[in-house]
């Protein structure tokens, strides 16, 4: 109630200095009432309703949005036979947890590209549905609002990323005339983190040009790449950027040729999980080893999937969407490495695999991190 105070009549104040606050706390207001809390505060306000009719777009769905509270969160895709949307759902990485929509990307896109930075996730790159995009946004947890960032210098979709908890880096993808991009961008996002410091840097091209790849970061490794298509060939090989040295050594190739996959760093593994083998979608796991440089096969997905998403928390792997022939993967699931421990989720079942919760809608072409504010 405070805001009715400070507009009140009985309290003079800067108009200037109202429209400043209320456009800081308009979203989080709204955000933590509800849209409908909100409406009927905007109704009864002529003061508060301009501030808040950016927030009630954004909160229109507002009988399932809840704060940024979650540990895994998946950005984008296609949803429900629908084009590139701007969605986004957050999941608490524990027993009895359901799907919650947060604000929604600036953005409508398919094919993007996430990474977890600094209590916040950065979303780039992806098709708007006319398209590619060099957009860059970010996702600030704590505060639970969208920043617009400088564009990459290459616009692309079908791209990657991983973080070293330094910087953010987005690799391959595809440009506007669909051919296999080599090109490695770095974003460095400064020291405050604020759009003015965040900055892009180029980096040493990749050896094997690729769209529809995976990566992550493996400490000991450097940022791991592995599989993609080029000039219509889908590729097995693999590589990883040291970060010291800034250059590109290759990797053992995988034993699965694939594209359209997604990856995590899992234990100390770069863990690539399904895709497209060109005749098909897959459910393979396979786990590179850097101690070994070695991969590994473990157990298989629940269900082939090609353009689905995965990140890594609690030591397990966690993998969504994604579409099979014309199925397009509701569920989600968690694998462990063979042998690990199984905890975080719930449905435990045989072989290292748990089903999560539903997606609200299924999607496929989405990204999904880990994170924490």
């Amino acid at each position: 109630m405070f805001l009715a105070a400070a507009t009140s009549t009985h309290v003079p104040i800067c108009p200037e200095a109202v429209d400043r606050v209320l456009a800081e706390v308009a979203l989080p207001l709204a955000f933590a009432s509800g849209a409908r809390a909100a409406a009927t505060l905007a109704a009864a306000s002529r003061v508060l309703a301009p501030a808040l009719r950016d927030a009630l777009v954004t909160l229109r769905r507002s009988d399932t949005l809840a704060p940024l509270h979650g540990d895994g969160y998946v950005f984008g895709g296609h949803g429900g036979g629908r084009g590139p949307v701007s969605t986004c759902h957050s999941l608490k990485l524990v027993a009895g947890s359901r799907w919650q929509l947060v604000p929604p990307m600036p953005t409508p896109r398919v094919n993007c590209a996430a990474a977890a930075l600094g209590g916040a996730v950065y979303v780039v790159g992806g098709n708007d549905g006319r398209r590619e995009l060099g957009d860059a946004t970010r996702l600030d947890l704590a505060r639970g609002r969208w920043d617009e960032l400088l564009p990459m210098p290459t616009r692309r979709s079908r791209c990657s990323a991983a973080s070293d908890g330094r910087a953010v880096y987005v690799i391959g993808g595809w440009n506007d005339c669909a051919s296999a991009l080599c090109a490695a961008e770095c974003l460095d996002p400064g020291v405050s983190g604020s759009e003015q410091r965040a900055s892009w840097a180029e980096l040493p091209p990749m050896e094997v040009c690729r769209a529809g790849c995976a990566a992550a970061f493996v400490p000991g490794a450097g940022v791991c790449v592995a599989g993609g298509w080029r000039r219509g060939r889908v590729l097995a090989s693999a590589e990883a950027l040291d970060l010291a040295k800034r250059c590109w050594r290759r990797l053992p190739d995988m034993p699965s040729a694939r594209s359209r996959c997604a990856a995590a760093c899992v234990q100390g593994q770069l863990v690539v999980v399904g895709g497209s083998s060109g005749a098909g979608e897959l459910d393979a796991i396979e786990a590179f080893r850097p101690c070994q440089n070695a991969w590994e096969r473990w157990p298989s997905l629940g269900m082939h999937r090609a353009a689905c998403a995965a990140a890594s928390a609690s030591q397990a792997l966690y993998v969504v969407g994604g579409v099979d022939v014309d199925r397009p993967g509701l569920h989600g699931e968690c694998h462990w490495p063979p042998g690990g421990e199984r905890r975080g989720v719930r449905e435990a079942c045989a072989d290292g695999l748990a089903r999560l919760p539903a997606l609200p809608s299924a999607l496929s072409g989405c990204a999904a991190v880990a994170a924490w504010p």
